[in-house]
């Protein structure tokens, strides 16, 4: 189950953002479930102009016509860094749009996976515990240790096993600080000049000879100011849906795996009954993982892909820019997204990766079990149809690879390569002379 402190993450995530337009995801801190509100477009309209308008319509669009024109006609103002912070710009929007859309298609769906992987831990909890009570290995042993933890006061930066939580302080930190940053960042972006809106209204009021009025000039503030406010916030409220939602499922279906392996290897060795309740437990694992297969291998191509496109971006953007002259409360976001998504990538892909290997260790011990001291023939059978726990990456109903422990590597060496590539083509000199002539 997450840390107390994953708990309060989320929920401080959720209760610094009840100021904005409302979501139909929601959190309840009493249950420690998600909720999801079905009041459709009319409840959540401001939320549906958002993600259509603001991430596609007005800044994903506006980007690339930016870039388009730029090679037509170059624009004086412009310089390399503007050039590589729409494209990255358009990848966030993409990712953050495509994250809104499915919350707001399969919300219903995604938050009653989540809840179900949340209590299928808790009956794997409660299974183990009566397994524990009943074994006659060391049972008054597990009993005693069982209750001087519960007689232990609690510490909210540690987990229920004594050591520092790593994943809860990371959430709480990620959380906290992307919403300040973004509160930083909108003023800072539109005060620069650094915004794409900036250029396509300045073409507009050019064309129109009123640029130079006041009144115009002040309305094109406000309009950049509340465009920008606006992007940011929901950026950092939107890309942690992708923590909450998958993280916590996968690592609750992970924790449910060790369980069962636990007990799978205890059963390897005698010391417990292997019965045909574990087997079927094991088996709503699978169940809940193949009838999602298809969204879930679309997501995971998405995610793949958008992943490596920003982390790479992310890197040359940190490493290029360093010496670049750049305000530093405006490069700072440049190494702090590139830290944050790598360290999604490594929180995300090692969950699927253990997950299969965890599984495929689950059916080796309990097949060793009925090799060893046989069982019943219906174990047995059940046994010979049982595949290990996999996800995979696809797209439209047709899986292209699936993640086991081989990916990450690669991945991992991807991104590496398309960030030494990137510096490799676009070296600074270059850079300068091709996209920032006049910087």
């Amino acid at each position: 189950m997450p840390t107390e402190l994953v708990y309060r993450s989320i929920h401080t995530a959720f209760r610094l953002n009840r100021f904005i337009w409302k979501t139909p995801l929601g959190w309840n801190h009493i249950l420690k479930r998600y909720t999801f509100d079905k009041g459709g477009p009319s409840k959540f309209k401001w939320w549906y102009i958002v993600i259509v308008f603001s991430f596609l319509c007005v800044n994903g669009a506006g980007n690339v016509f930016v870039i388009y024109s730029h090679l037509f006609r170059n624009r004086y103002q412009m310089t390399a860094h503007h050039i590589i912070q729409y494209i990255i710009i358009t990848f966030a929007g993409l990712l953050a749009a495509g994250t809104g859309l499915v919350i707001l298609v399969r919300g219903d769906d995604v938050v009653a996976i989540v809840n179900a992987a949340l209590d299928l831990y808790n009956e794997f909890r409660k299974m183990e515990d009566k397994t524990l009570v009943n074994s006659k290995d060391n049972s008054k042993t597990n009993l005693l240790q069982k209750s001087i933890r519960i007689g232990q006061p609690r510490q909210l930066a540690k987990t229920k096993e004594g050591n520092l939580d790593k994943a809860g302080l990371l959430c709480l930190t990620v959380f906290t600080t992307s919403i300040i940053l973004a509160h930083i960042m909108a003023p800072i972006v539109v005060l620069m000049d650094y915004d794409a809106m900036n250029f396509i209204l300045r073409d507009i009021w050019d064309a129109l000879g009123i640029w130079n009025n006041v009144v115009v000039r002040v309305l094109s503030f406000c309009f950049r100011t509340a465009n920008m406010y606006i992007f940011y916030m929901e950026v950092q409220r939107i890309l942690p849906f992708i923590i909450f939602i998958l993280a916590i499922a996968g690592q609750m279906g992970l924790k449910s795996l060790c369980i069962v392996l636990r007990h799978a290897e205890n059963a390897r060795l005698g010391r417990t009954t292997l019965t045909i309740a574990w087997i079927t437990r094991y088996k709503g694992i699978q169940v809940l993982v193949k009838v999602h297969e298809v969204p879930l291998a679309v997501q995971t191509f998405v995610l793949m892909a958008l992943g490596l496109c920003l982390s790479a971006s992310m890197n040359f953007a940190s490493i290029r820019f360093l010496d670049y002259g750049l305000n530093p409360l405006f490069y700072i976001r440049f190494p702090f997204y590139a830290i944050i998504i790598l360290l999604i990538i490594i929180a995300l892909l090692p969950l699927a990766i253990r997950a299969n290997t965890t599984s495929g260790q689950i059916i080796t011990y309990w097949k060793n079990r009925v090799r060893a001291q046989g069982e019943h023939r219906l174990i047995r059978t059940t046994l010979r149809a049982l595949r290990p726990v996999k996800v995979y990456a696809g797209v439209n109903g047709t899986n292209l690879f699936g993640v086991d422990k081989p990916v990450l590597g690669t991945y991992l060496s991807s991104i590496i390569d398309w960030t030494i590539t990137l510096l490799i083509t676009l070296p600074r000199d270059q850079l300068q002379l091709n996209l920032g002539k006049l910087k």
